[in-house]
This record gives C-alpha cells, structure tokens and sequence, in this order.
C-alpha cells in the first residue's frame, strides 16, 4: 500500500453575514453544477446577492460552472416559518428538480405560492435548464 497526497485542485467559499448551510448538489451535463441548500440573511454566490431571509430559512440554488463561475442564482422562501430543501437531481435535459420542506408558505418564484395544510408539508419544483 503506497499512500498518495490529495491534492486540492479548486475551491471558493461563498456566504453572507448570517448561515447557508449547502444540502445537495447535482451535474446537469451541460457543464453546470447545480448547488442547493438554505440560508439566513443574505448569501451571494458571485452574481447580485439573493432576496434577505424572511422566515427562519430561505432556500437557495445556484447554478456554477465547472470553475465555479456563478451562472445564475435565486432564493426562494416565505414570509415566516422555515423553508428547507433536502435534495436536488439534474435529469438528463439539464432541468433541475428540488425537494424539500415548509412551513406556513413557500414562493417558488411561480404565479403563487404554496401554503401549508399543516405543520410542515413536502414539495417538489423542477426549474429548467
């Protein structure tokens, strides 16, 4: 057994004054990476920084290049409560589709918003390449 160095081949921190905290990432096939995860406050990923959080966690999605180059982001939440996404898959068109969790409301960038039957409810929401 012959032990190698791993060797760091890139890297970049993005953040804000508060917490993001990164859940999933996905490869769309199209040179894209696909990162998902929440935040509090606000979060820049090298573009405009993202709408300031409004409930307890908003959720982010930042679509990167293979070096890291911001293609585009967005934030997406409610007024109070929590919003979390758990997941993100990239099919084979380059589309993305986020899982998660709110509470009280979540807007998704849509022509409304989703409201909460209950305590927490599920989601689903596939955005296009």
């Amino acid at each position: 057994f012959v032990a190698r160095q791993i060797q760091l081949y890139l890297h970049k921190a993005f953040g804000g004054p508060a917490s993001q905290i990164p859940s999933d990432l996905c490869f769309d096939g199209h040179g894209g990476i696909v990162l998902v995860g929440g935040y509090a406050g606000s979060v820049s990923f090298g573009g405009a920084a993202l709408m300031s959080s409004t409930g307890i966690t908003n959720i982010f999605s930042a679509k990167l290049s293979t070096d890291f180059t911001n293609f585009r982001s967005g934030g997406f939440g409610g007024s109070v409560g929590a919003q979390v996404v758990r997941a993100v898959a990239c099919d084979g068109d380059g589309n993305s589709i986020f899982g998660g969790w709110f509470d009280a409301s979540l807007a998704l960038g849509g022509p409304q918003a989703l409201s909460s039957t209950g305590m927490d409810d599920a989601f689903l929401a596939k955005y296009a390449r």
